[in-house]
């Protein structure tokens, strides 16, 4: 059985397997068959173990998950995902600011001495 290169999310003393979406909906493990294709999908600093088909769909199979889609093609998150809901990091756009508005400066007024003492009536 040939072994796969599968994206994982490193925790402190275990790691958890990368899951997608798909448009359905369907939550699907992913694994790749060369390190180019992980690379060109995931970007270099994702970080993968090697594993057969059999130790993939044993992981997956408690969270329901029965599907592997091997290479996959182009990985984006769904609408509504959350960074840890398993899409992959670089689908997701970089988070934005708002535009910083201009400070407003108070209205200088005259200080009292230079003010003009009002003239009787």
């Amino acid at each position: 059985m040939d072994c796969l290169l599968v994206p994982v999310r490193p925790g402190t003393q275990t790691v958890s397997l990368r899951t997608v979406r798909l448009p359905s909906g369907e939550r699907v493990g992913i694994a790749f068959t060369t390190m180019n294709r992980l690379i060109e999908i995931m970007g270099p600093a994702q970080p993968w173990i090697r594993l057969d088909e059999r130790a993939i769909k044993s992981m997956l199979a408690p969270l329901g998950i029965h599907r592997i889609q091997v290479d996959p093609g182009l990985l984006a998150p769904s609408p509504n995902a959350h960074p840890l809901a398993g899409t992959p990091d670089m689908a997701r756009p970089p988070h934005r600011r708002a535009p910083r508005r201009p400070e407003r400066r108070a209205r200088r007024r005259p200080a009292a001495a230079n003010r003009s003492p009002a003239s009787p009536g």
